[in-house]
């Protein structure tokens, strides 16, 4: 040992900070999106079109944050088009905790991935 208590702790960019101070680490801060309304940003995305997909579906969701989200709806789409339906009939349930439901819809993981992880039951 060469006498010091933790050895080299600079990260290896052999960085300087002003006037002899060595980098020892990296951090960054990015966005995180949440949805913080389930049944109002479905309510929003009635004028947009899902492809002219006919499916009535129940979306569960959970949300330890926000227990107002924690709703089950149930999403009707006929031509494309999706309400929130008072039906009790629907084809198919999913089961999604609001992170990974966030994320689904902004596009940043496919239904695919979510089953693969076990993050959403259908």
């Amino acid at each position: 040992m060469n006498g010091t208590l933790l050895g080299d702790i600079c990260n290896g960019t052999n960085h300087l900070i002003p006037s002899v101070y060595h980098a020892s680490a990296v951090s960054g801060v990015g966005l995180m999106y949440r949805i913080i309304n389930v049944r109002g940003f479905f309510e929003e995305l009635t004028t947009h079109n899902f492809n002219g997909q006919t499916l009535t579906f129940k979306l569960t969701v959970n949300d330890s944050l926000l227990a107002e989200n924690n709703q089950q709806i149930v999403i009707e789409a006929i031509d494309g088009n999706i309400k929130i339906s008072n039906s009790t009939n629907y084809g198919v349930e999913m089961v999604i905790d609001i992170a990974e439901l966030s994320s689904l819809i902004i596009g940043v993981v496919t239904v695919q991935e979510l089953l693969m992880l076990s993050k959403v039951k259908i």
